[in-house]
C-alpha cells in the first residue's frame, strides 16, 4: 500500500469485477484509498480486547529432540501461539516432537493438567495432538488420490468396521460436511486432490482434524 503513494500517479481501484473509481493519488489518502477497496470504513483493525486468559492447557517444560533444545512455553485455552524462526531453526523439528513423529529425548508435555508422553504420531492422536505440515504436498497430501480418499485418510478409525470394513455412507457424509463447512471448491469429491487449487488443497488437508480434540 505504501509503494502506491511512493511511485504511482493515479490508481484504479476494482472491487468484485466492478470499476469502483480512478483518482490521483495525490487527492486520497491511504484510509480512504482502503475504504474504496473494501467498500466501508475500517475502524480499529486491530481493537483492544479486555479478555482475562484462559486455563493453561499446554505446558512444555524443557523438552528436547532432534533439532530442538531445551524449549519451553505455556498455551492457554483461546490462545494461538506463533513459533518463528528462520529456516532450521527447528520450528518444524519442535512440532513433530510434541506431536509424536520425531522422538523426544527429555522433557515434559502436560496437557490438561496430565502428563503425555509422545513415541509416536498414534500416542499423539489418541491425546488430542495433531499436526498440519507446511509441506502439504510432501507431508499433508497423497496427490494421486481422490478428494474424498485423502479427506477421510486421517479419520478412518471413525468409520472402520469390526474386520477393517468401511462404512461408506457415514464416510461420505463427513467428507460432504467438510466441502460444505470449509468451501471447498471441487467438482466433486472424487475429483483427484492434484487438480484442486493450492488453497482448496490446503482446506482438504486441514479440515479432517477440525473435529479432534483438544
Amino acid at each position: 500500500m505504501k509503494e502506491i503513494f511512493e511511485i504511482c500517479d493515479d490508481v484504479t481501484v476494482f472491487r468484485d469485477g466492478q470499476f469502483i473509481a480512478e483518482r490521483e493519488v495525490a487527492s486520497l489518502t491511504e484510509d480512504s484509498l482502503i475504504e474504496m477497496m473494501v467498500g466501508r470504513k475500517l475502524e480499529d483493525q486491530y481493537p483492544h480486547l479486555d479478555k482475562a486468559p484462559g486455563d493453561i492447557r499446554l505446558k512444555v517444560d524443557n523438552l528436547c529432540g532432534p533439532g530442538v533444545n531445551d524449549v519451553s512455553f505455556t498455551l492457554r485455552k483461546g490462545e494461538i501461539l506463533g513459533v518463528s524462526g528462520l529456516m532450521g531453526a527447528g520450528r518444524t523439528e519442535l512440532m513433530k516432537v510434541l506431536y509424536g513423529a520425531l522422538p523426544r529425548t527429555s522433557g515434559y508435555v502436560t496437557l490438561d493438567g496430565h502428563e503425555v508422553v509422545t513415541r509416536s504420531s498414534q500416542d499423539g492422536l489418541a491425546n488430542g495432538i495433531v499436526y498440519i505440515s507446511e509441506d502439504r504436498k510432501r507431508d499433508g497430501l497423497v496427490l494421486g488420490m481422490s478428494v474424498k480418499e485423502n479427506m477421510s485418510l486421517t479419520a478412518l478409525r471413525y468409520f472402520s468396521r469390526a474386520g477393517g470394513s468401511l462404512k461408506h455412507a457415514d464416510e461420505q457424509q463427513a467428507v460432504s460436511d467438510f466441502i460444505r463447512l470449509f468451501n471447498v471448491k471441487t467438482p466433486s469429491m472424487e475429483q483427484a486432490i492434484g487438480l484442486l487449487s493450492g488453497g482448496n488443497q490446503q482446506k482438504s488437508s486441514d479440515c479432517p482434524w477440525s473435529d479432534d480434540t483438544p
